[in-house]
């Protein structure tokens, strides 16, 4: 939790950048215990830390780099859900029991009215409710949308599409660790060359830093 919180600072330094950023860190780290349910959770964590009973603010480096900017952790992820991350994460989850009856997507938004371009909670948010159509806790259901639906769906909503879609390609995969997940579902992933170059070398314990 502390280097999310770390990167997301470096990059934006404002509590509606963190809060998200360690949702989305939550999500993944236990995605496979989750599918279905990432909404869900995320509004208990979010219930969690307005009732003063989350662990996350036990983590002793999240406390270290929050230090410089926030007098009190608690209060500064407080900040980041009052300032739209709950009422996004809200209407996402109410949103999502409707559109799990949909029998197929339709590219725009799914949640009208949601989205602010280039925005994290936003992103987040519907990268969360995508990956909970694209996966299910209930081993004798159907998922509403495939992988590739969902990568589908993303990557033509409303708003910053292009984050959205690879938010909620990490979460789907997350939830399905076997290797072979996107192949058996009729993606083939290709990198541009520089990144293979890059990949390979990596595998073989012979990366070099590119500068």
């Amino acid at each position: 939790m502390g280097i999310t919180a770390l990167q997301a600072v470096i990059t934006h330094k404002h509590p509606r950048a963190v809060m998200p950023a360690l949702l989305l860190a939550d999500a993944t780290r236990h995605a496979p215990e989750r599918p279905g349910r990432f909404l869900e959770h995320a509004l208990a964590a979010a219930a969690q830390i307005y009732n003063g009973t989350s662990t996350w603010t036990e983590d002793r480096y999240l406390r270290e780099v929050l230090a410089p900017i926030a007098g009190d952790v608690s209060s500064y992820l407080v900040e980041g859900l009052d300032d739209g991350t709950a009422d996004i994460l809200t209407a996402a989850a109410g949103r999502l029991e409707q559109l799990r009856l949909c029998s197929r997507p339709n590219s725009g938004t799914p949640v009208p009215g949601s989205v602010r371009v280039g925005e994290s909670a936003s992103a987040v948010a519907l990268a969360l409710l995508v990956a909970d159509l694209a996966t299910t806790s209930d081993n004798d259901a159907a998922a509403a949308l495939t992988g590739p639906e969902a990568l589908a769906w993303a990557s033509t909503s409303n708003g910053d599409s292009d984050s959205i879609a690879c938010i909620a390609g990490g979460i789907i995969g997350s939830a399905h660790p076997e290797s072979d997940y996107w192949a058996a579902s009729g993606l083939n992933p290709t990198f541009e060359p520089r990144a293979e170059e890059l990949a390979a070398a990596a595998r073989r314990g012979t990366c070099r830093p590119p500068w």
